[in-house]
């Protein structure tokens, strides 16, 4: 099994999409920084970091977004709200941890994880 970032990612494509969540985009790039999934969720528009790990670990995979990257992903949410014209959606900031384990995987979403205000 390899724990590359991709297979990580493609769990949590898996598990938003099975939550009812519709993916829009992965890997959004701009001069800014990088959102790994955007996604609607009940017509919240959401952007949602994605932090993998394998247990063992020295850190947990949320303890791993910290101030500065938060920054970046709400810098670069903004460009794609004014790239698309989605300033009038509600959006919010999700986390998705997933942790793979010996026995199988963990998933822990944190809806609204931060803000803009932050």
């Amino acid at each position: 099994m390899n724990d590359s970032f991709d297979y990580f990612e493609d769990l949590a494509v898996n598990y938003l999409k099975q939550r009812g969540y519709k993916v829009l985009e992965r890997n959004f790039r701009s001069f800014l920084g990088e959102i790994d999934i955007i996604a609607k969720d009940k017509g919240v528009l959401c952007f949602v970091e994605v932090k993998g790990r394998t247990f063992p670990y020295k850190y947990g995979p949320l303890e791993a977004v910290s101030k500065s990257k938060r920054k970046k992903i709400e810098r670069c949410a903004f460009c794609y709200l004014k790239q698309k014209g989605l300033f009038s959606l509600r959006a919010r900031f999700d986390v998705l941890s997933v942790v793979k384990f010996r026995e199988g995987l963990e998933f822990y979403l944190i809806k609204g994880a931060f803000n803009l205000e932050e």
